[in-house]
C-alpha cells in the first residue's frame, strides 16, 4: 500500500505518525507531491487543508485547482482521507477557509476524528463519508531526563512554588485576559505562572525598540514577580524543563476542537486543567482531570485550585493511556486505509 500524507509541518504529531506508518506501508510525506506528483497512490491523506496553500486562505482560482486535483487523484484510484484537527483554522480570518474545509470533509472517502465530539458534530451535519475515531496520540519523541529540581533551577523558579504552566503560543487577547484573570483569583500561596509562549518574537533589525522593551519586561517579571513570560519558540530539547517544573498544566484554548498540549502533558505525566469543550472534555475526563466552563469564573478558579491541591506527583495510569498511544493510532490508521482500499 502506498500513502501520500500531505504535510511538511514541523510538528511531532506528523513526524511521529509518519515514522510509525513507515514501518507498515510505503509512505511519502509531502505537500509538493500532492500538486505535482505523477505517481500512483492508494491513499491521499490530508492533515490540514490550508497547508496545501502555505497556510493561507485560497483564492477562488486556487479552490478550483484544488477541486480539480482531488478529481484527478480519484481518477487514478486513490482514496481521500482528511484528519479533522479543527472545525476551521485558528486564525482571525477563519471564515475565509470555510469553503475549503467544507469541500474537503464532504468529498473525502473518510474523515479521521481525534475525539467523539468531533465525530458526532460532523455526523450530525449529514456527512455521508466514513467517519473514523482515532484519538490524537501521546507524544513520544520529547527528551525527558531532567527532574523537577533541575528544571526549576534552570528556569529560576523556587522549589516551594505552585507552578501553573500554559504551554504553546498564546494566540489572542482573549486567551491572555483569561489566563491572567484566573491567576489573579487563585487563593493559593506561592502561586507561579509560567508561559513560555507569551511574547511575540520580533526581529531586532526590524523592531529594535520593541525587541529591547519586551526583553526588559521579561527579565523584570522573572526577577520581581510571580510570573515567567517567555517567547514563542521552545527548542525540542528544552520542552522538558517547562513541564517538569510545573505542578499543573492549564489549557487556555477557549474555542478549540482539540489541543496538542494535552498529549504533550500526558507524555510528562502532568496534571491537566482545561475547558469543557470540543474533544478536550472527553480526554480530561478519561484521566479524571477537572474541567471548567470558560464563561464561569468560579468554575475556572475551582478547577485550577483543585489541580494545585492534588497529588500531581502520582503517575498517570498506563492503562488509561492505552487508547492514546502511538502504537494504537498507527494500527487504527492502517485498519482504515485497508478498509478503504480493499
Amino acid at each position: 500500500m502506498k500513502v501520500l500524507l500531505t504535510s511538511n509541518a514541523n510538528n511531532p504529531y506528523i513526524t511521529e505518525l509518519v515514522e510509525g506508518l513507515a514501518a507498515k506501508v510505503e509512505i511519502v510525506n509531502s505537500v509538493t507531491e500532492f500538486w505535482n506528483s505523477e505517481a500512483m497512490f492508494d491513499v491521499i491523506h490530508i492533515q490540514w487543508p490550508e497547508e496545501l496553500f502555505k497556510w493561507l486562505a485560497p483564492s477562488k482560482q486556487q479552490l478550483i485547482e484544488f477541486k480539480n486535483r482531488m478529481i484527478m487523484w480519484r481518477s487514478r484510484g486513490a482514496k481521500i482521507v482528511v484528519t479533522r484537527h479543527n472545525e476551521l483554522p485558528n486564525k482571525a480570518d477563519a471564515e475565509r477557509f470555510k469553503e475549503l474545509y467544507d469541500f474537503s470533509y464532504s468529498t473525502a472517502d473518510a474523515v479521521v476524528h481525534l475525539g467523539e465530539y468531533s465525530l458526532e458534530n460532523l455526523v450530525s451535519r449529514g456527512s455521508g463519508t466514513l467517519n473514523s475515531l482515532i484519538p490524537h496520540h501521546i507524544y513520544t519523541s520529547y527528551p525527558n531526563f531532567v527532574d523537577r529540581k533541575e528544571a526549576r533551577k534552570e528556569l529560576g523558579i523556587k522549589e516551594d512554588a505552585k507552578v501553573i504552566l500554559c504551554f504553546g503560543k498564546i494566540r489572542n487577547k482573549e486567551e491572555k485576559e483569561f489566563i491572567f484573570n484566573a491567576f489573579s483569583k487563585i487563593n493559593i500561596k506561592k502561586k507561579y505562572l509560567l508561559i513560555p509562549g507569551f511574547f511575540e518574537r520580533h526581529s531586532f533589525k526590524k523592531h529594535p525598540v520593541r525587541k529591547i522593551s519586551i526583553r526588559v519586561k521579561h527579565i523584570l517579571r522573572k526577577m520581581f514577580s510571580d510570573q515567567w513570560l517567555g517567547f514563542k519558540f521552545v527548542h525540542h530539547r528544552k520542552v522538558q524543563f517547562f513541564f517538569n517544573a510545573a505542578d499543573v498544566v492549564l489549557i487556555p484554548r477557549l474555542e478549540n476542537l482539540t489541543s496538542g498540549v494535552i498529549y504533550l502533558s500526558l507524555a510528562f505525566n502532568k496534571y491537566i486543567v482545561g475547558p469543557a469543550n470540543g474533544n478536550i472534555t472527553e480526554v480530561l475526563r478519561a484521566f479524571d482531570f477537572p474541567t471548567f466552563n470558560v464563561s464561569d469564573e468560579e468554575s475556572v478558579v475551582a478547577a485550577i485550585e483543585k489541580g494545585l491541591s492534588a497529588n500531581t506527583s502520582s503517575t498517570i495510569s498506563e492503562k488509561d493511556k492505552e487508547r492514546f498511544l502511538l502504537s494504537y493510532s498507527i494500527k487504527q490508521h492502517i485498519d482504515l486505509y485497508t478498509t478503504l482500499t480493499q
